[in-house]
C-alpha cells in the first residue's frame, strides 16, 4: 500500500508491462496523459496506444532489458514535449529472470528548451567573437 500511494504521488508517469509489453499497472499521472479510465488499460499492450513506430522503439528497448537485466534509459519527442524514460527490470529472485519491467516517464521538456537555448546564445557568441577578432585583425594589418 505504501509503495502504491508513491507511485501515485510522484510527477512522473510509472508503469509497469509484461514480457509481451501488456500492462499490468500505471498510475495516474500516465493514465492522465494519455487520457485514459484506470479500467481502460486492462489486458491491454503498449502498442494498441501508441503508433507502431513508438511500439517498435519501445519493444526494442524491453528486449535490450529483458536480454541483459539492466535497466534502460532513452529520450523521446511527442507532441512537442520532451521525456525521459528508464526501463527497469522485474526480477524474479527463485528464477532470476525478468517477469516485468516498470518503466518511469519523466517530462524533461524544460531541460531541453534551455539546452536549445544554450546552443544557441553559443552560436552567437561564437559568431561575435569571429567577427570581433576578424575586425581586430583587420585593424592590426592597417597598424602594421
Amino acid at each position: 500500500m505504501q509503495y502504491r500511494s508513491f507511485v501515485e504521488s510522484v510527477e512522473d508517469s510509472i508503469y509497469t508491462v509484461d514480457c509481451d509489453t501488456r500492462y499490468l499497472l500505471i498510475n495516474a499521472r500516465h493514465l492522465a496523459r494519455r487520457n485514459l479510465l484506470p479500467q481502460a488499460y486492462t489486458g491491454k499492450k503498449y502498442g494498441d496506444f501508441h503508433s507502431p513506430t513508438e511500439t517498435r522503439v519501445f519493444e526494442e528497448e524491453v528486449k535490450k532489458v529483458l536480454e541483459t537485466k539492466c535497466p534502460v534509459q532513452d529520450e523521446y519527442e511527442k507532441d512537442g514535449r520532451y521525456f525521459l524514460r528508464k526501463l527497469n527490470p522485474v526480477i524474479d529472485p527463485r528464477i532470476n529472470e525478468v517477469v516485468a519491467i516498470t518503466v518511469i516517464s519523466s517530462d524533461i521538456t524544460g531541460q531541453k528548451l534551455a539546452e536549445k537555448n544554450l546552443e544557441t546564445i553559443n552560436r552567437k557568441l561564437n559568431l561575435m567573437n569571429d567577427i570581433t577578432r576578424h575586425d581586430m585583425l583587420n585593424q592590426l594589418t592597417v597598424l602594421h
